[in-house]
This record gives structure tokens, C-alpha cells and sequence, in this order.
């Protein structure tokens, strides 16, 4: 049994069933018990450098 924030879930289920199906990246946002998440290929990306690491790729594709 696996246990996650509601936050992660919800992006989650954005990621494979809602409307960011099909993005290579993910950011989303809730505010309750979580603050949010990020998804990279519909895998939760969860530890601070992987998460750091995610920003660095994400935004060096922006600009």
C-alpha cells in the first residue's frame, strides 16, 4: 500500500486522464493539504533535487 498527498494525486490524474494527457511536463498547483506537484512523463517527481533538477530542464526550455 502506497500513500500520497491529495495534491499529487489530483496532478496525477490531470497527467493521465484530464486535460494535461499527453504533456511532457506537468505543474500543478492546489490549495488545501498539499501546495501542488510536478510530473515529468506521468511519473511524480518528488525528492528537492529531482525537483530542482525538473525547474532547471523545464525553464532552460522556456527561455
Amino acid at each position: 500500500m502506497t500513500f500520497e498527498n491529495d495534491a499529487s494525486l489530483f496532478g496525477l490524474g490531470e497527467a493521465v486522464y484530464g486535460e494535461a494527457q499527453g504533456a511532457d511536463w506537468v505543474v500543478c498547483l492546489t490549495i488545501g493539504t498539499g501546495l501542488g506537484c510536478f510530473l515529468e512523463h506521468e511519473r511524480l517527481v518528488k525528492q528537492r533535487s529531482d525537483v530542482r533538477d525538473w525547474l532547471r530542464r523545464a525553464l532552460g526550455r522556456m527561455f
